[in-house]
Formats: structure tokens, sequence, C-alpha cells
């Protein structure tokens, strides 16, 4: 093997390690935006202890 052939192949190896690791960052970091904007979402639709009526319970006999 010739010495471009090999640096072609090194060269190659790098670009596709480099293709890999910037999918991986993209993936975690859609999983945890939407994780964080799911989160959020569902903080919203709670109701505050605050505002929560007390249910009081009744013993009919």
């Amino acid at each position: 093997m010739l010495p471009s052939e090999k640096a072609e192949l090194w060269v190659r190896r790098v670009g596709y390690a480099a293709l890999v690791l910037i999918a991986a960052f993209i993936l975690i970091w859609m999983v945890r935006f939407i994780a964080r904007v799911t989160r959020d979402a569902l903080e919203q639709r709670n109701v505050p202890t605050e505002g929560r009526a007390l249910l009081v319970e009744t013993c009919d006999t």
C-alpha cells in the first residue's frame, strides 16, 4: 500500500469518526431539548398547590 493510500485511509477514518461524534451530539441535544420542553409543558398544566381546593369527604350513614 502506498503512503498516500495510507494517509487517505487515515483521513477517511478520522472523517467518519467526526461524523459519528457530530451525529451523536445532535441526537443527545435533541433528546435533552425535547425532554426539557415536555417537562416545562407538563409543569404548566399542573394546578399550583395554592390554587387547589380542599376536598372534603362526606359520610353517608
